[in-house]
């Protein structure tokens, strides 16, 4: 499919989800790395959800992340290597303190990265970074689909 439509789900630590397609963002995979990057930050700034995308604990400022990845087998090697491009120097990024790629054993399509980060400002500079913005145009040269989801923790 060339252009796929790709869907950024967001939620709200306070119960509230994004659930409604008016107030999910909508990005075509014909949208620049830039683009997907902007709206994502500006979403996440804007409404609120950055700032509240952490742990219920108020003392505790971790922001974690969930992508779910829908990819072609045929491009699968070179979604690979384009996530590893950008997990070198991801993994380096101040506050970057998981950032793992996996994928499932039971089907040949779904990977998932799976980050955790110090805090939302961390998360927001890495949406920021080259690298990220590179690797967001290459997988949507490959039109991989996927989901964006901010995290949060029900049980320790």
């Amino acid at each position: 499919m060339k252009t796929s439509l790709i869907a950024v789900c967001l939620a709200c630590v306070a119960g509230t989800a994004l659930a409604a397609s008016r107030d999910v963002p909508q990005i075509t995979s014909a949208s620049s790395g830039f683009d997907v990057i902007q709206m994502i930050t500006q979403t996440l700034t804007n409404s609120g959800h950055l700032t509240h995308a952490v742990n219920k604990d108020p003392e505790d400022k971790k922001a974690y992340v969930l992508v779910d990845y829908a990819v072609p087998p045929s491009k699968q090697d070179e979604f690979i290597a384009a996530f590893q491009k950008t997990a070198g120097p991801t993994k380096d990024e101040e506050g970057s303190i998981v950032y793992t790629l996996s994928r499932t054993v039971d089907e040949n399509l779904s990977f998932y990265l799976y980050s955790e980060w110090d805090g939302q400002k961390a998360v927001a500079e890495h949406f920021n970074s080259s690298y990220l913005k590179d690797y967001l145009k290459t997988i949507a040269d490959l039109n991989v689909v996927y989901k964006l989801h901010i995290l949060e923790p029900v049980v320790y």
